[in-house]
């Protein structure tokens, strides 16, 4: 059983997450705000993928909510990603902190990353991230060694591997 499990899960993108941080931010971009129509905020919520880039969130607003947008708005809505990344961070951040939230294995275990599904020993704790792992490959690449290459894994995808099982 991973530790994490006893933990209430942790904090993702919603529409009640998201819906803040859009009318935030078209209000701090009042020349896009005077484009924008009256269902603009709920038309970008619907559209919204943490993986969407401005241009991307343009070609979905174009598509499913009849939009015409501009290079400009691409530029603008390409900021709107840190905004809503920066507030999960926030987040997590807090869940952490109030659950009281600790690495449930040390430094140097070798682990099973689960999003990954690769094996790695857990090189560090991320100081960019909340909860999560920097974890070095086990079995790693000539680039990956060239590189220091390190996976992000966050704690509840992690679980030790013993020496007989891996």
């Amino acid at each position: 059983m991973n530790p994490m499990n006893q933990y209430p899960p942790r904090p993702t993108m919603t529409d009640e997450i998201l819906e803040p941080v859009v009318v935030a931010f078209i209000a701090t971009n009042p020349e896009f705000a005077k484009r924008c129509g009256p269902d603009s905020v709920q038309d970008i919520v619907d559209a919204y993928s943490l993986s969407a880039d401005g241009f991307e969130l343009c070609k979905y607003l174009e598509r499913d909510h009849g939009w015409d947008t501009s290079r400009e708005d691409m530029d603008t809505l390409d900021e709107l990603g840190s905004d809503v990344r920066a507030r999960l961070k926030q987040l997590e951040q807090e869940w952490m902190t109030h659950n009281n939230i600790k690495p449930p294995y040390p430094i140097g275990t070798k682990v099973k990353c689960n999003s990954r599904r690769d094996i790695g020993f857990i090189d560090s704790i991320c100081e960019y991230h909340p909860g999560r792992f920097l974890v070095r490959p086990a079995a790693p690449s000539d680039v990956d060694r060239k590189h220091s290459m390190r996976w992000v894994c966050k704690f509840e995808e992690v679980e030790p591997v013993s020496e007989a099982s891996a």
